[in-house]
């Protein structure tokens, strides 16, 4: 557990870092492209499904809710993942930093329990996997 944290602040600090097939320089730009533009695409739209289920949320029972922690935890993670897309545009936006990015998104939960989701992660993966 303590590798896959250390990993992930190795990439984050370096993309070059992160593991072969995941965000290594070799990747090719426009695939790269098309799936950043997916991902923030799907995370947008997942964050205002998220902000639209806590609007309504009803008021908890002490000890009884489950879901609306689980929904914190889905909005803060998302907020994590723009923001890492955000700072790796803010960097110039170099295919390497954006495929870096890309493979901590792989690595991560998902933030929704759709086919979309599933699928985007499968688009992403074989996108990291092309050679250059």
């Amino acid at each position: 557990m303590a590798n896959a944290a250390a990993d992930d602040a190795n990439a984050a600090a370096d993309p070059a870092h992160a593991e072969a097939g995941g965000g290594g320089a070799g990747v090719p730009e426009a695939a790269v492209d098309a799936v950043w533009r997916a991902l923030r695409d799907h995370l947008v739209r997942c964050g205002q499904e998220i902000a639209v289920e806590l609007r309504h949320y009803p008021s908890p029972i002490a000890g009884c809710d489950q879901q609306l922690p689980k929904l914190i935890e889905q909005r803060r993670a998302l907020w994590r993942q723009l923001d890492a897309m955000e700072a790796a545009d803010a960097d110039g936006g170099a295919a390497h930093r954006r495929a870096a990015c890309l493979a901590l998104f792989l690595r991560s939960a998902p933030l929704s329990d759709d086919a979309d989701d599933a699928a985007l992660r499968a688009r992403v993966a074989a996108a990291l996997r092309a050679g250059p």
